[in-house]
């Protein structure tokens, strides 16, 4: 293609996937080869100011076509020239930020006139990335500059504007701060709450909040947590009557477990702590919060929990003023893994649970020597929903696997032919064949999808994000993760659709919240599926003193990117049917006694 509105294509050398034998490396490494397969690549085409009636036109060596943007929509693609153009509706993905440090982390709270703040914590290096994989030549004098301090890090605040205009970043913390994960929600006066976790001089981890007014004026800092111990890892969200609840994991000094959390604003100032999960032998893990909307709505708490020896997900019900509707129960308990859900009510009152399964032992007693009795810690892991209405536990009457990613897809809306080996993400060589795997085909084989996460958009819409690994790829840093959204279509989930720049490790969570019609998602990415072309060409320069790179340039930091999905046509009514209860006096595992 030519012309002042052109682009160009630019192949590389064919990558080649990392093999056991050494004398296979040793016969690369004069050739410089990049570890990593070859698979479908396109272009993104970002479109302003464009309507359903828009004419795009493109013009290649192959051939002409044409398509109206009307045409292209979240639950179909079009194909064109035979097959061998194939045109999706994706994400429309702005970045928030694009300095070299590390954010990560984000949370999302979107106002009612449509203005979404982006929460999260930054961390800046001490020695620069690419000081650090620069070649050497000779010896240094000394080594004094790899004692260079970190900058630690620092909670931060953007928001973009219902127009699309973005503010500058606010500073919520100072720098130099040892921070772990964030939290936003906005009360009923319009104000923010930027929430986060963090951990001053020697002492453990409390749970701090900051508010910020409408004017952007920013209030004290403030504890929310108990005194001493550690706690972390807090979420937040607005209730019915617009007070904020903040949940999070917190162990006193002397406390052996974690136990889950809560406190929520009252009239004048916030409420006491709540003790949610209560004193049971095990850890609480994974926190969530939902608040339900109109009359009679309450907040629900869950988490997962190791109290019976495998992880099963819990629940606990309020009422808006801090009252609990019961003990906690459990919404998946089986011997099976069941672990980090994910918590939202409809317009119905219904609350809709997802999480992570597995197949029983996950995670115990698996490796090169014991491949009969466990599951390995990446191997069938999929995503389950579950619906509680009226006390009752039901189910879509759809199949979730429809909603993920399958295998040897490019996308679920269609079948396309694929190179993907099926190597498991921490393994290099794509011959490797492991043994006997508790639950093997009974979660979609060797496509992995973990880490749901579930939003309702203000049209009643249900979404379902899940991370998915990309089987081809395989970066200097590990393997590709993505986000995908599915959603609710009546009796059929529809999707999943990609979320881009959300290339990372897998446990890297988004942030979701709802719009008037459609989603938002708040989002990282480390860069290692589209940075990579940069470090193949730094790896041409120059071995570099970073061996876990090779390569004389570092490119990969974290990025924060906000997503939107656009709400579209009519909203079709979930079709529910009856779910599998708990079983609420559950018997220890096999393995666990064994244990």
């Amino acid at each position: 293609m030519t012309g002042p509105a052109s682009w160009e294509l630019s192949t590389r050398e064919l990558t080649v996937r990392k093999k056991r034998s050494n004398n296979n490396l040793r016969n690369l490494k004069a050739k410089r080869q990049v570890r990593i397969p070859m698979n479908d690549n396109g272009v993104l085409v970002r479109l302003a100011e464009a309507n359903p009636q828009t004419q795009v036109k493109v013009e290649t060596a192959q051939g002409n076509f044409e398509f109206a943007f009307g045409d292209v929509t979240l639950r179909q693609s079009l194909r064109s020239l035979g097959g061998k153009v194939v045109i999706d509706r994706v994400a429309d993905a702005d970045p928030v930020t694009a300095d070299r440090t590390d954010d990560d982390f984000p949370a999302l709270a979107v106002g009612t006139d449509g203005t979404a703040h982006v929460v999260w914590s930054s961390f800046t290096p001490g020695l620069d990335r690419d000081e650090r994989a620069k070649p050497w030549t000779e010896s240094p004098e000394d080594f004094a500059f790899l004692a260079t301090p970190t900058g630690g890090d620092r909670v931060w605040l953007r928001s973009r504007g219902k127009t699309g205009e973005w503010g500058d970043p606010v500073a919520v913390t100072e720098g130099g701060r040892d921070v772990m994960k964030c939290a936003a929600a906005i009360d009923g006066s319009g104000q923010l709450w930027a929430v986060w976790s963090e951990r001053e001089g020697e002492g453990g981890f409390s749970v701090k909040a900051r508010s910020v007014g409408k004017d952007g004026a920013l209030g004290n800092p403030m504890v929310l947590s108990g005194d001493g111990g550690n706690h972390h890892s807090p979420v937040a969200v607005t209730a019915a009557d617009g007070h904020v609840w903040v949940a999070w994991l917190g162990a006193g000094e002397k406390d052996r477990w974690f136990r889950v959390w809560a406190k929520h604003q009252t009239e004048s100032a916030w409420s006491e702590p709540i003790d949610v999960s209560g004193a049971v032998v095990g850890n609480a893990w994974s926190p969530e919060l939902a608040a339900g909307k109109g009359e009679g709505a309450g907040v629900a708490v869950a988490w997962d929990t190791y109290a019976l020896g495998d992880y099963d997900v819990m629940l606990r019900e309020f009422t808006i003023d801090g009252s609990a509707k019961g003990e906690p129960r459990p919404v998946a308990n089986t011997p099976g893994y069941e672990a980090r859900p994910s918590v939202a009510y409809d317009g119905e009152q219904r609350l809709w649970v997802a999480y992570e399964f597995g197949g029983p032992s996950w995670g115990k007693d698996w490796g090169a020597y014991d491949r009969e009795d466990g599951i390995g810690l990446y191997k069938e892991r999929q995503v389950a929903v579950k619906v509680l209405e009226n006390g009752v536990w039901k189910k879509p009457a759809a199949d979730v696997a429809e909603a993920l990613r399958g295998s040897g897809m490019t996308n679920a809306r269609k079948s396309a032919p694929t190179v993907a080996d099926q190597a498991q993400p921490s393994a290099a060589e794509p011959d490797r064949k492991a043994g006997k795997e508790a639950g093997e085909g009974q979660g979609g084989g060797s496509i992995l999808n973990n880490l749901a996460r579930l939003a309702v958009d203000g049209k009643g819409r249900v979404w379902l994000l899940s991370r998915s690994r990309e089987g081809s790829f395989h970066t200097p840093l590990g393997g590709v993760w993505m986000s995908y959204a599915s959603w609710l279509d009546g009796d059929r989930w529809a999707g999943p659709v990609l979320i881009p720049h959300s290339d990372n490790l897998l446990y890297n969570r988004p942030a979701v919240d709802g719009l008037g019609a459609g989603l938002l998602v708040a989002h990282s990415s480390d860069h290692r599926q589209d940075r990579v072309s940069v470090w193949m060409q730094a790896r041409v320069e120059g071995k570099g003193g970073n061996a876990s790179l090779n390569s004389s340039k570092d490119p990969f930091d974290n990025d924060i990117f906000l997503s939107r999905l656009p709400g579209f046509g009519e909203v079709m009514a979930p079709v529910l049917v009856e779910g599998e209860a708990p079983d609420d006096d559950k018997p220890l595992s096999a393995a666990t006694v064994a244990e």
